[in-house]
């Protein structure tokens, strides 16, 4: 499954040409860091294509054509551009024990793969209906053609499936290997803000390696809702950092518009997050001093307008979602037995974040005190201004989490509390960009040997992990001992949800509704071009889900009489049954036909009679 891979790092190409071009002083930055913004430029540059793909109904070739061409140009411009032995410099420049850790654990997470359960349903779900069905934003769970606003127009999506298309790997193999990507990307972003921060490469690649051993074990890093926070934010971060300091040129306000847009199609809760987070910074830059030029405003005024430019992909999420509305307010929509997402509720009914769950976000009680004493060393270099831009990034967040008029707000306005703890990542992106970033531009001047330099960052890794901390399977013991075992074991999933695939495939008609546990009937959207009564996530725009999921109890119940039962076959066009799980008592006598492959079993309905 190497292929997919491939496809991945010829995206660089393009995006290397591009920010060259508009964007050459990006690349000072330093191989890693670069590989963050260009990435993004090469995503945002693809970006009107996929929605006109979208919007058209096109089929996925089309798409995967335009990704092969966008590569081929970036090869022929950076050719004609002499850009190659740059390039090279950067690579050799970039040498060195830290390097080898980040390609180490990028290769860790294609050999070990990508979370395939969980979230990873809905979006290899996704990703499967497009390569079957073409371009469109239409819920692939639901026989009935209801919007996905969740996840509309997702662009990743997109690519995974162009993927898919190019190198001939399925869906499932796509998605495993391209946990490589996503680490490595997470990785650069880290890098690149640090580098903002401090100027200086040494302290990037100490937050590049904190970021590792701190998310290493991560193996759903590749979930927009990951990808957004982790990747794209903190390069927009870095963006604003610069403008604070350089001023917000052309090349800043096309990037910071480069990464709104593509926050707007990987998830929608992080482009209103980007704007809330660092949109007041701009705000303030814009207001300015008397020492500040005008036109300096003005652009930080522009800056701003573009961070604005994903905000649409949100109002057609919100216009077309049928949120369940809770009749006991806000105290029934915090509730959660989940302490990642604790809040406390006031008296009046407000609620804020519980400071203890932001804390453990922090490391815990020493997280917080080592957070407060790296910002004292921060201080005390010559990068203080850009050291108080980042907190002044924290800001609002501390806001939204802790002042409970707007904690309430928020909770009120989305119905869940779990957007809280959402907030909280910018507080985990500091502290890679800072704690040990902070030490390390302290102590550099008296690190005059590179191996001693390189050693010393290298430290960096092992104390991400202990910050980090995790519980199995999400911890570094866990991860490597899944190393070892051998690829039969580590590709297990990956060759159940193939063999799952081609029996429906042999026994199922496309685009059939299947009648089964809502757990299973996800994993049966996930492989194969089918439907089911209800899904458990993310079909936000079907307004009748309730009703659904009252129609499927009593569909599977041994109570209800068969008339009935056979009533909501028919209401649904549901002539399968997927018996997983399920009390079977009742289709003796209903069963038209059977299909057996163990652990598999399909049965056709006799709703006729």
């Amino acid at each position: 499954m190497f292929l997919p891979v491939l496809f991945w790092f010829a995206l660089l190409f393009p995006g290397f040409a591009l920010v060259r071009r508009i964007a050459a002083e990006e690349l000072r930055s330093g191989l890693l860091g670069s590989v963050a913004v260009v990435y993004l430029a090469s995503l945002a540059a693809l970006s009107p294509i996929s929605m006109a793909c979208y919007l058209l109904r096109l089929p996925i070739t089309a798409f995967a054509l335009a990704c092969l061409v966008f590569v081929i140009w970036g090869i022929l411009d950076l050719s004609r551009q002499r850009a190659w032995r740059e390039i090279a410099r950067m690579l050799g420049a970039a040498a060195g024990v830290e390097l080898v850790i980040v390609l180490a654990d990028a290769a860790l997470g294609g050999w070990n793969g990508a979370f395939l359960g969980g979230d990873a349903r809905v979006h290899v779900a996704r990703i499967r209906f497009l390569l079957d069905n073409g371009f469109s934003n239409i819920d692939p769970f639901i026989r009935e053609p209801h919007f996905f606003p969740v996840y509309h127009t997702n662009l990743l999506h997109a690519l995974f499936a162009a993927c898919a298309r190019l190198t001939g790997v399925d869906v499932f193999g796509v998605w495993f290997v391209g946990l490589a990507w996503a680490k490595l990307v997470v990785a650069s972003a880290a890098y690149y803000l640090a580098w903002r921060v401090f100027g200086h490469t040494l302290p990037a690649w100490a937050a590049a390696l904190f970021c590792i051993g701190a998310r290493g074990p991560i193996h759903y890093a590749l979930y927009p809702n990951q990808l957004a926070p982790y990747w794209v934010i903190p390069v927009m971060m870095g963006l604003a950092v610069r403008g604070w300091s350089g001023g917000f040129d052309r090349s800043c306000i096309i990037l910071l518009a480069a990464g709104a847009i593509v926050l707007g199609q990987l998830h929608g809760l992080y482009a209103v997050l980007a704007v809330g987070l660092i949109g007041p910074v701009l705000l303030v830059r814009a207001a300015g001093s008397r020492s500040i030029r005008r036109d300096d405003r003005i652009a930080a005024l522009r800056a701003f307008a573009v961070l604005l430019v994903g905000l649409p992909f949100v109002a057609v999420s919100r216009m077309t979602s049928y949120p369940i509305i809770l009749s006991q307010g806000v105290e029934a929509s915090q509730a959660t037995d989940d302490p990642d997402y604790a809040t406390i509720t006031l008296d009046g009914g407000s609620v804020l974040r519980d400071p203890a769950a932001t804390a453990r976000s922090l490391g815990g009680p020493i997280g917080v005190v080592v957070f407060f004493g790296a910002l004292a060393v921060a201080f005390a270099t010559k990068r203080r201004v850009e050291t108080a831009v980042i907190l002044a990034m924290l800001a609002p967040a501390a806001a939204a989490l802790f002042v409970p008029p707007l904690a309430t707000q928020i909770v009120r306005r989305t119905g869940e509390a779990w957007v809280l703890a959402r907030i909280e990542f910018v507080f985990s992106v500091a502290y890679f960009c800072l704690v040990t970033p902070a030490l390390v531009a302290h102590l550099q001047g008296y690190l005059r040997s590179r191996m001693l330099q390189s050693l010393f960052v290298a430290i960096a890794c092992p104390a991400g992990a202990m910050w980090a901390g995790g519980e199995a399977p999400l911890t570094w013991k866990h991860w490597l001992a899944r190393a070892a075992e051998p690829a039969a074991e580590r590709q297990k999933h990956v060759r159940e949800l193939r063999a799952l695939r081609d029996f429906l495939a042999e026994s199922l008609p496309a685009r059939q509704t299947v009648v089964a546990d809502p757990q299973m009937g996800m994993e049966l959207v996930q492989a194969y071009n089918c439907h089911v009564v209800v899904s458990v996530s993310a079909s936000n725009g079907v307004p009748d889900m309730a009703r659904r999921f009252d129609d499927l109890h009593a569909m599977l119940i041994p109570e209800t009489p068969w008339e009935s039962r056979r009533g909501l076959f028919r209401r649904y066009a549901a002539e399968y049954l997927f018996p997983v799980g399920v009390p079977i008592q009742w289709t003796v006598g209903h069963v038209a036909r059977h299909w057996m492959r163990r652990p598999y079993v399909l049965a056709r309905l006799r709703i006729d009679s």
